[in-house]
């Protein structure tokens, strides 16, 4: 259990974003992950942000590394 921390969630995905704003959802994969924010939230201070793609963010570029490897 995470709990008394800052936690900035970056994403290039404005359409994940959105779709995790919403109040429901029929993608199982966008429930657990709405699940998951608001478990972290109730300890945490939580802030999900939009950044520009391939825009020299070393996190973003990393992780859209990941598929390649």
């Amino acid at each position: 259990m995470v709990s008394g921390f800052d936690i900035n969630i970056n994403s290039d995905s404005q359409a994940v974003l959105k779709a995790l704003a919403k109040y429901t959802t029929s993608s199982k994969i966008l429930q657990d992950c709405h699940n998951a924010l608001q478990t972290l939230t109730q300890s945490n201070r939580v802030t999900l942000r939009w950044i520009r793609g391939h825009n020299g963010n070393l996190g973003n570029d990393a992780a859209d590394e990941l598929p390649r490897l």
